[in-house]
């Protein structure tokens, strides 16, 4: 018996193995009996957009001219899955945070946040502000330098969206919205 065989068959066996797997997790082999009858109809629509693709590119321009406007256009409430209904009104409202913290109006800042608002100083330390009096007691050290730099900083269509809310930076401030009609916007929580 040779030694070096047995070691080169299960490296091989081991290469077919993780193959076999590599394949399966990629989806390869699930074929379902429609795709098997489509096989050959998808030789035929292959040919078929080849031939439209070809008289597109003969069209000229025009196409290309609809797909570029089509790109300037809106795409709907960016805000949506934050929950909020009013797009414009949101961005009005972010517009008059960056504005009030800018120009260090403590009072407008309060009163653009929706109380109770979490200030997380650190993952161990957070505090819950239940209204704008102690927000203006607590200023200085909710709206720190970092949060000044990031609503600064700040571009309105750069804003993270997601089921949590909307924020600004880095995670420096988030905003939300009231489940009341009609919605208010405001601040929601400071990470200063």
């Amino acid at each position: 018996m040779n030694i070096y065989r047995v070691p080169q068959k299960r490296a091989i066996a081991a290469a077919l193995l993780l193959a076999l797997c590599l394949a399966v997790i990629a989806g390869c082999g699930n074929r379902t009996a429609s795709d098997e009858t489509g096989a050959a109809s998808k030789s035929n629509d292959t040919k078929q957009t080849s031939a439209a693709s070809a008289t597109a590119a003969r069209e000229g321009e025009q196409s290309a001219e609809v797909s570029i406007a089509s790109a300037d256009e809106p795409i709907g409430n960016r805000y949506e899955a934050a929950g909020i209904t009013d797009p414009a009104g949101f961005d009005a409202m972010f517009e008059q945070v960056q504005a009030a913290v800018a120009a260090d109006d403590r009072a407008k800042v309060a009163s653009l946040a929706l109380y109770p608002i979490r200030v997380n100083y650190s993952a161990e330390q957070s505090v819950q502000i239940k209204d704008a009096a102690q927000f203006i007691a607590q200023y200085d050290s909710i709206i720190t330098q970092s949060v000044k730099e990031a609503l600064r900083t700040q571009d309105k269509k750069e804003l993270f969206v997601n089921a949590q809310g909307i924020m600004a930076g880095a995670g420096q401030m988030w905003f939300g919205g009231t489940v009341e009609t009609p919605q208010k916007y405001g601040i929601i929580a400071v990470n200063p």
